[in-house]
């Protein structure tokens, strides 16, 4: 029965940039690839695919006679969205607010549950790159004060990456 390793160099990249697939197989006389490549493939090898601008699907079977093994990855594709913001000015209770330190953009793919955050130490900072991954996204972030204590959410925002 065939056997398959199979690996990108990079399982998330930059919007506009490449990777290389890698893969091995055992006891196989011949592979093909389809989903987003294609083609007949040796039972070894590397290829660099892209530039990538979305997710893509990688699929490679190969085969012994009548048997096959399949294996499958993907790759995701960050793109850069520009969050602006204005600084909160007061706390909850309405007294100003003194020791604002910084902020924390949090992002994940699915409603309140963020798998990413970038923290930003400079409370003058009104505005900030972030890199999506492909899909859809939900984006909030938070007010640091001086004790590293975090405000509640701000409202989330959620877009959808190529």
């Amino acid at each position: 029965m065939p056997d398959i390793s199979f690996v990108a160099t990079d399982a998330v990249v930059q919007s506009g940039t490449t990777t290389t697939l890698t893969w091995t197989s055992a006891d196989s006389t011949s592979c093909r690839a389809s989903g987003d490549w294609s083609g007949p493939k040796g039972t070894d090898g590397a290829e660099t695919v892209g530039p990538l601008q979305a997710r893509a699907t990688y699929t490679l079977t190969c085969a012994n006679g009548s048997e096959n093994a399949v294996a499958m990855l993907a790759v995701d594709v960050r793109s850069a969205v520009t969050i602006e913001w204005r600084p909160p000015t007061a706390n909850v209770d309405g007294s100003s607010l003194e020791d604002l330190a910084g902020f924390r953009i949090y992002q994940g793919s699915a409603s309140r549950d963020y798998d990413d955050s970038v923290r930003i130490n400079d409370p003058a900072v009104t505005r900030h790159e972030v890199l999506l991954i492909s899909g859809r996204r939900f984006v909030t972030m938070t007010a640091l004060d001086a004790e590293g204590n975090e405000s509640a959410f701000s409202n989330e925002v959620v877009r959808v990456a190529p």
